[in-house]
């Protein structure tokens, strides 16, 4: 069994099914091998980010087919307005600007919600009062800069509606808590003072694990800590196990550590 080249091919990307077909040997005696040769088995994850490295143009659409499937999408979009994503009811709501809202409808303030104010353009305004052209967008901090200038795309979006004649207020998040500000807002709208949109970014904490791992807020720990909480039996180093197994064989080294041989060949990946 030629064990260099059949790892070599390995490397270079080729599945497991096509290393042991090209060699013809079986999967057993290939993932023997590997452990042998202290080699880890690539997840399929990884197979697959190296197979579009790999085959990059296989996966990209040319500039004709980006534009015939844009064009597509943007006929079925006008035809079908009801459909677009921001008419969607599963979309995701927006607390803030759900908060700011019920404050509206609490002032008397008659608005619609997700209009689309260009026939030729598929923006949608989270709030507006139609027979006044007054739109109000909440935004969070993917609309803007660290500078606080609003990201190219939401920039020129801003300003495509006002060359149409709405008025557009920018809302930072933060601001739909603030009382003072939506009183402020309102009197603007009604032309009787003006609302100062300036605001303070919020930095977003992130949450991190005791090894120092980023992790979702209502986690505790991250993934491998926790698998690692989890064992019920403490592991030795590779060097000691590697010295075990040449000694006991796998089953021996098992029963010295109280599991199976096959955990043991686990433990060496």
């Amino acid at each position: 069994m030629d064990a260099e080249n059949i790892i070599k091919y390995y490397l270079e990307g080729n599945s497991i099914n096509n290393t042991c077909k090209k060699y013809k040997i079986g999967t057993n005696k290939f993932n023997r091998l590997l452990v042998e040769n202290e080699i880890k088995k690539r997840t399929r994850k990884e197979t697959n980010k190296l197979l579009i490295s790999k085959n990059s143009n296989l996966f990209k659409h040319s500039d004709e087919t980006k534009k015939k499937i844009s064009l597509s999408r943007k006929k079925y979009l006008r035809e079908n307005k009801d459909k677009h994503v921001w008419k969607n009811k599963d979309k995701f709501i927006s607390k803030p600007c759900e908060h700011l809202k019920n404050k509206l409808k609490e002032k008397g303030i008659d608005y619609v919600e997700e209009i689309q104010p260009l026939e030729n353009r598929f923006y949608s305004i989270d709030i507006a009062i139609k027979n006044m052209k007054i739109g109000i967008e909440v935004n969070g901090n993917q609309h803007y800069n660290k500078d606080k200038e609003l990201k190219t795309y939401y920039k020129d979006r801003h300003d495509n509606i006002i060359k149409n004649g709405w008025v557009l207020y920018e809302v930072y998040y933060t601001k739909c808590y603030d009382d003072n500000f939506i009183d402020t807002l309102i009197d603007d709208i009604n032309g009787i003072d003006k609302v100062n949109l300036d605001f303070n970014m919020v930095e977003k904490k992130l949450n991190k694990c005791q090894c120092g791992n980023s992790i979702k807020r209502e986690s505790k720990m991250c993934i491998k800590c926790y698998a690692y909480n989890r064992r019920k039996v403490n592991r030795p180093n590779k060097e000691v196990l590697t010295k075990d197994i040449e000694l006991l064989g796998y089953s021996g080294t098992g029963r010295k550590y109280n599991v199976s041989d096959n955990t043991i060949r686990k433990w060496l990946k």
